[in-house]
């Protein structure tokens, strides 16, 4: 269906039609978001809409009404009088066209912008994510998305801080929103049938093991890990397993492989495997004896959360917005160097209070981050603007009443 009559309320929700990341990522992202939105205000939300240039997800077409999912709207109708908020879930989805993403129809003075920011990672790391000229030049493109916003919805103190920073854009038209764990990632199993279920699926998996869970580009830093892992002692190494659980195709993941044998380590030291289900995840967070994050710069890092919400101890990079996640900074090491994590390893296997520590740390964040808490806040965001769009509408209603009272004079009489 078209959007008609212009809706109140509409969530841009492309982003969930992104192929390669259906599980995971961006796209789980804005469907929980906009879940939890809905939950939190039914009815407040007047239209979901989706590209016309892909189908319904079969996530979406479960847990959203058939009846307010949407399609963009191809005709321009911003002469509408009718007051709009119209809400980016993602403003850097490559396969989408930018009047997909922000359709002309609330392209008008009294209609509002809200574009979620995740992170602006590719000007952090400009060298290595913009090289190429077409890649800068949409990316680039895609950020004037983020300057037109009338609010922007930031996952963390960090992004907002680049945001403000990177794009010169005034710190209040910024709001930081958080993000929240996904209902399956709780604590509900003991340890030793969390380990069961997961060697079930991964039948080379050790007790004791250590866990990784991300992705193979450069920001990611698993060969980082895999090196401060291989720094260890084989006596170490054999009693304290590393998996990887990282998505990338099958060349990535056997280049990792080789990567470890040449650092020394033997067959069954590290285990690499691409993406598993959520309940294979659930299993691994929660009979796992430390995950490890060791990251360049997120701007939130869920899997921490997830594997603290789990049961599992955490230790994350010192940098980023996992400062603001894990705030002792005997939980982080430095990525500039393997040493860092190295040095928290061997810590973590010798010193039981270190250990002990990890727990508490990890035990601190349970229930910190949920999705209630987001919707809360991206709500309040809504309301905001509402107002405004309401004191502008009087205003206008109310010069437009002065101007047909005023009697006719000349035209020069007219400001």
């Amino acid at each position: 269906m078209e959007v008609r009559g212009l809706p109140r309320l509409v969530l841009g929700i492309q982003a969930t039609q992104s192929v390669a990341d259906k599980d995971r990522g961006i796209a789980r992202f804005v469907l929980e978001h906009a879940l939890a939105v809905d939950e939190i205000a039914p009815g407040r939300v007047d239209r979901f809409l989706l590209g016309s240039r892909a189908s319904v997800p079969p996530r979406v077409a479960l847990q959203l009404p058939a009846k307010r999912i949407g399609w963009t709207c191809p005709r321009d109708e911003r002469n509408s009088k009718t007051l709009a908020t119209f809400h980016v879930m993602s403003p850097f989805e490559g396969d989408q066209a930018d009047q997909q993403l922000w359709p002309p129809v609330f392209r008008r003075p009294n209609a509002k912008l809200v574009v979620t920011v995740y992170d602006l990672i590719p000007l952090v790391f400009p060298e290595v994510y913009l090289a190429q000229n077409d890649r800068r030049a949409t990316y680039l493109a895609r950020t004037g998305l983020i300057r037109a916003a009338d609010a922007i919805l930031a996952i963390s103190e960090t992004t907002k801080r680049d945001v403000v920073r990177l794009l010169a854009i005034p710190e209040e038209r910024v709001h930081v929103i958080g993000a929240g764990v996904c209902a399956e990632f709780t604590r509900s199993r003991e340890r030793g049938r969390s380990l069961a279920d997961a060697q079930a699926v991964l039948p080379d998996l050790r007790p004791g093991f250590l866990l990784y869970v991300g992705g193979f580009e450069f920001r990611k830093n698993v060969d980082g890990a895999l090196h401060a892992y291989a720094a260890l002692p084989s006596t170490v190494r054999l009693e304290h397993q590393l998996l990887l659980v990282a998505r990338g195709s099958d060349i990535e993941r056997q280049a990792l492989c080789g990567l470890a044998r040449s650092l020394g380590c033997g067959p069954k030291d590290v285990v690499v495997t691409g993406h598993v289900s959520d309940a294979v995840l659930r299993s691994l967070y929660g009979s796992t004896d430390l995950f490890i994050f060791p990251s360049r710069y997120e701007g939130f890092g869920l899997p921490i959360v997830e594997a603290a919400e789990c049961g599992a101890s955490v230790a994350v990079a010192d940098n980023s917005s996992m400062r603001e996640i894990v705030s002792e900074p005997l939980a982080r090491f430095s990525v500039d160097g393997p040493g860092g994590l190295t040095e928290l390893l061997a810590r973590f296997f010798a010193d039981p209070s270190f250990r002990g520590l990890l727990e508490r740390v990890s035990a601190d964040l349970r229930g910190r981050h949920t999705w209630p808490a987001v919707a809360e806040r991206t709500l309040s965001v809504y309301d905001a603007l509402e107002m405004d769009l309401e004191r502008s509408a009087r205003i206008r209603r109310s010069a437009s009443g002065r101007l047909a009272a005023a009697p006719p004079g000349r035209d020069d009489d007219v400001v």
